[in-house]
């Protein structure tokens, strides 16, 4: 079958699945079209700082998902994932009030072991109103832990179409007892919130009299009803809409009792919890949102088709592993079941604001507190928090994906500042890249990098950086080892990064070291590993010392944790000038890190101190770096801009930086300099009949937002496989998505190395086109020759430079180093090549 004829089978079948009447999903509501107003803009009071960042993080691992939060005197009361309601007294005593359900196997079990979300102080005695999202409304007492039953989810209420309520969620109680509360949502349980979210809303804000124990619908179909407030005088109650982005007001006293409007719409994303006082209310944003970063939900609001066949298809998914483990009990059914229909799933998609607002009681809002914190994961996704004594106490519910258990899931106490933090912009449309050069002159094609002798084929894998000391050659590649190749023909592993290698797909488990640099103050070796950091590495020893952890937090327009230590050089004093090539993804992942904002920095660590000082940001793909011969300015590659920036390090632009060249005949990778200039090698070829996507696509965030979120959803899956049984399948796959090798077929065939004076001028080119020098990282002179590193090859490249070619360069003395094909000693081992 062709490839048309396949496309038209998937075009049925996708049709099939939205048209078909039959089929589940069975909304209370017809799937129709409605709208969403969109965020207001970040500016003004609601503009970017940082008043959240550096969230103290309470009760570190000893809680999970901390939802509602609320504060008496000392003690703080909490809800949590596992169906418990917390107690926690003089700072760190906890203790279980009560616990909801069976015990938890998991966080996939929570339809088991219960999930309660609001709660409230009861004010007709020492009790608490919880909202318990599997069962119903309960009663609990304080002390004893005692429960009553107040409203059961078997019990069908008042609404346009009345029916039982699917997700308790939200409850405030007045002076009278009487509990407004909510229903999150009619058409799918709390494990399935997505499938919900995507019909048309169902939501409902409920009246619970203590009187009559009856309750009575006051708004109706509201889109993701959530927390829940009363105003001061309680006129009126608030009611949380997820979805829609606002928050809806209904009249409980005075002309308009009895009716609903909206009382602040526009807010900058998905409102959960609100927290009432007599001056106004907190809301927190749970899922943020902005004009460049428009909700999903609100976006297809407009379109009931295109909703309906989400739902579908996500209800097919979910189908097969909700039988299997109703039929057979097998968890690992069940945690994708719960993986599927879950929003926590999606939390990547998510943009990493983490914002909280004070609203009066006229709709106004007084203060925002968007947190732009780099590490998402520290606090984003805020639902709940409480005030007390100049603190205030945050919960989310968020899980990370890449992480088991508790480890990021914690209740968080932020000191409150005043308004006015350091406001953090970033680039919304990256700048236009300039158009590569047209290959002709200097750039021309020709063949001088053609019939390339491949050197130790197939004994190693994947040679990224290339040094050459006398007749020494020191090698970085695949396998987290650094080689030694001496003497022709012995091979030694001075040190190993990482566990043993399972394939190509494995280099999170076994390391990946880039670029490497002899240290000026030792027989070291200073070597960028993009899983652990930057590290100085003894050569006769293989001892190793970690100069710069993945886990420190740098400087940067957005302080944050380097993500890919890629290129490195060393100054004569000793210090290290290295590049962090993307903040936004792993290496594997450096798909995804290439279609964001560029978010790479050129960093420089000084020995002296042991410190870092960042020297420029958002450099699109920060790759290879190189010091001029007078280390009067520092040279970093962007991979993605096609260019190479300077950094000055003297004279009177110091600390200024500017442009080298630009419009490169592609991306550059490594930079290796000498006396009389530098070489750079051209990864990826780009040329006016080839341009590159990246440089393309840089003008149009929207679509590199969709591209990046599609490789995210197709990742996650595959990811969360592999995360919860080891699954190597699963893992080859998740690998193999985010990774720039597996683009490589759409490439362009063409190999370049460049040979660059210390003006930014262009003296050579170098081309091949009969594959055995492409895809080109590192180019190294040795000798006569050039010696080239590919991260796709298993081979060292080796051409002959031509007299020309020695005549531009300049000679540059040393002799011609024999690599010959030998056979290494057997703690090297053979990598087979899988992508």
């Amino acid at each position: 079958m062709g490839f048309r004829g396949v496309l038209l089978k998937v075009g049925i079948f996708v049709l099939l699945v939205a048209i078909l009447p039959g089929l589940p999903p069975y909304p209370t509501f017809p799937f129709k079209a409605f709208s969403v107003p969109p965020p207001r803009p970040l500016e003004d009071v609601l503009a970017p700082n940082q008043l959240l960042n550096n969230a103290e993080r309470l009760l570190e691992n000893q809680l999970r998902a901390p939802e509602t939060i609320l504060v008496r005197g000392n003690t703080t009361f909490v809800s949590v994932f596992g169906g418990r309601i917390l107690e926690i007294s003089n700072g760190d005593q906890i203790r279980v009030i009560t616990k909801f359900g069976a015990e938890c196997r998991g966080t996939f079990d929570e339809r088991e072991c219960g999930r309660p979300l609001g709660m409230a102080f009861d004010t007709q005695g020492n009790n608490l109103i919880v909202a318990e999202s599997y069962s119903g409304l309960w009663q609990v007492q304080i002390k004893t832990g005692e429960r009553k039953l107040l409203v059961s989810r078997d019990e069908v209420l008042d609404g346009i179409v009345p029916r039982k309520a699917r997700i308790p969620l939200g409850v405030t109680v007045a002076r009278n007892g009487d509990i407004y509360w909510t229903d999150m949502a009619s058409d799918a349980d709390f494990e399935n919130t997505m499938q919900a979210m995507l019909m048309n809303p169902s939501g409902r804000l409920m009246h619970y009299s203590r009187d009559t124990g009856k309750n009575r619908l006051l708004i109706d179909q509201v889109f993701g009803a959530n927390g829940v407030a009363l105003n001061r005088d309680e006129s009126f109650v608030l009611v949380a809409e997820l979805g829609g982005q606002l928050i809806r007001r209904y009249y409980l006293k005075g002309t308009k009792t009895g009716t609903d409007d909206v009382f602040i719409d526009g807010l900058p994303g998905a409102v959960d919890n609100l927290v009432a006082d007599e001056h106004g209310l907190w809301a927190a944003i749970f899922i943020g949102a902005d004009l460049d970063h428009p909700s999903l939900l609100a976006m297809l609001a407009p379109y009931p088709t295109v909703r309906k066949l989400a739902v579908r298809l996500l209800t097919m998914l979910d189908l097969p592993f909700e039988f299997i483990y109703q039929k057979t009990g097998n968890t690992i059914a069940l945690r994708i079941a719960n993986f599927i229909g879950n929003l926590a799933s999606s939390v990547p998609l998510f943009p990493k604001r983490g914002t909280v607002l004070r609203l009066d009681w006229e709709g106004s809002i007084l203060a925002a507190r968007p947190a732009a914190t780099p590490d998402y994961r520290q606090l984003d996704r805020p639902c709940s928090f409480a005030v007390g004594d100049y603190l205030l106490l945050l919960g989310s519910p968020m899980l990370p994906l890449d992480q088991a258990g508790s480890a990021n899931e914690r209740s968080l106490r932020i000191v409150a500042s005043p308004k006015g933090g350091p406001k953090v912009t970033g680039p919304k449309v990256t700048s236009p890249v300039s158009p590569p050069r047209p290959l002709e002159d200097v750039l021309a094609p020709n063949q001088l990098l053609n019939n390339a002798e491949k050197l130790l084929e197939n004994q190693l894998l994947g040679p990224e950086t290339i040094l050459v000391r006398g007749n020494t050659t020191f090698v970085s590649g695949f396998g987290g080892q650094i080689l030694e190749i001496s003497n022709g023909d012995q091979i030694r592993v001075i040190t190993k990064f990482g566990a043993e290698c399972r394939g190509t797909f494995d280099e999170r488990e076994c390391g990946r070291p880039l670029g490497i640099a002899f240290d000026t103050q030792g027989n070291n070796l200073i070597v960028a590993e993009p899983y652990s950091g930057l590290w100085q590495v003894q050569i006769k020893t293989g001892e190793r010392k970690l100069l710069v952890s993945l886990d420190e937090v740098l400087d940067g327009v957005v302080p944050r944790k380097a993500r890919i230590p890629n290129g490195v050089t060393v100054a004569r004093n000793g210090d290290i000038y290295w590049s962090d090539t993307a903040s936004d993804a792993d290496f594997e992942n450096a798909m995804q890190a290439m279609l964001m904002n560029p978010s790479g920095r050129l960093m420089h660590y000084s020995r002296a101190t042991g410190k870092n000082r960042m020297l420029i940001d958002q450099v699109f793909g920060a790759n290879g770096v190189a010091l001029n011969r007078d280390e009067s300015f520092v040279l970093v590659a962007e991979l993605g801009g096609q260019l190479i920036r300077r950094y000055y390090l003297k004279g009177t632009k110091t600390g200024t930086d500017d442009i080298f060249i630009d419009g490169l005949p592609g991306s550059v990778d490594n930079l290796v300099a000498d006396e009389h200039g530098l070489w750079a090698a051209i990864v990826i070829g780009a040329d006016l009949d080839h341009p590159s996507p990246l440089a393309m696509l840089a003008p149009f965030p929207t679509v590199r937002k969709l591209a990046v979120r599609l490789l995210t959803m197709l990742d996650l899956p595959f990811e969360f496989i592999y995360q919860k049984t080891g699954n190597t399948i699963a893992l080859r796959v998740a690998n193999f998505i985010g990774n720039l090798g597996s683009s490589a077929p759409l490439f362009p065939k063409r190999g370049t190395v460049l040979r660059l004076d210390w003006e930014g001028n262009i003296l050579a080119a170098l081309h091949s086109d009969d594959g055995t020098a492409n895809l080109i990282a590192h180019a190294v002179r040795s000798g006569d020759h050039l010696l080239l590193g590919s991260p796709m090859h298993p081979w060292i490249g080796r051409v002959r430079l031509t007299e020309e070619t020695l005549r531009v360069v300049a000679p540059q003395g040393g002799p011609t180093v024999t690599v010959p094909k030998v056979t290494p000693p057997k703690q090297q081992g053979k990598v087979k090549k899988e992508l």
